[in-house]
C-alpha cells in the first residue's frame, strides 16, 4: 500500500472512523454501523421506559412524542 500524505505530512491510516454518525470501516462493513445504531435506539427507548408506563401522562402526548422524536428521526435517515 502507498502511504498517503498531506503536504510532508504522513496520513495515519485506521480501519474504521465515524462521520456524521455514521460508522465507516476499510471493509466497508455495514454490520458495525447497525449494530451501533440499534444499541443507541434500545439505549434510549430503556432511558423513556418510565415515560410510557407512567399513567400521569396522556396517551396523546406519549403519542405526539414518538411520531415527533422518533419517526421523525427514522424517516430522516431513509430519507423521507
Amino acid at each position: 500500500s502507498v502511504p498517503v500524505k498531506v503536504g510532508q505530512e504522513p496520513v495515519e491510516e485506521v480501519t474504521g472512523f465515524t462521520y456524521l454518525g455514521n460508522i465507516a470501516t476499510s471493509n466497508s462493513d455495514v454490520e458495525t454501523d447497525v449494530s451501533c445504531r440499534i444499541g443507541k435506539t434500545v439505549a434510549v427507548f430503556s432511558s423513556l421506559a418510565t415515560l410510557w408506563c407512567s399513567n400521569n401522562i396522556r396517551i396523546e402526548l406519549k403519542i405526539h412524542l414518538y411520531e415527533s422524536a422518533i419517526l421523525r428521526s427514522v424517516q430522516l435517515r431513509i430519507g423521507r
